[in-house]
């Protein structure tokens, strides 16, 4: 192939493997095809995975215990 394509590596048709060239990323497989494809040629940016060191800490907005006060008042409802 050219300088900077992927080759896919196939077995009686099916793809094993493919090769790309450095520094490109790999996307997660639960990524629907389309949307991998749509991001290989630069049309949609894959999110980042779920790690939770890039996430800011939220802060709590109900007081410690309001949530259980409410479900319990939502029950006696019903």
């Amino acid at each position: 192939g050219e300088a900077g394509e992927s080759i896919l590596v196939t077995h009686r048709g099916t793809v094993v493997a493919e090769v790309r060239p450095p520094g490109e990323t790999t996307l997660p497989a639960a990524i629907e095809p389309g949307l991998t494809e749509l991001a290989r040629r630069g049309g949609a940016v894959a999110g980042a995975p779920h790690e939770p060191k890039l996430y800011e800490p939220r802060t709590r907005v109900l007081p410690e215990g309001r949530l259980q006060e409410l479900l319990a008042a939502e029950r006696e409802d019903v």
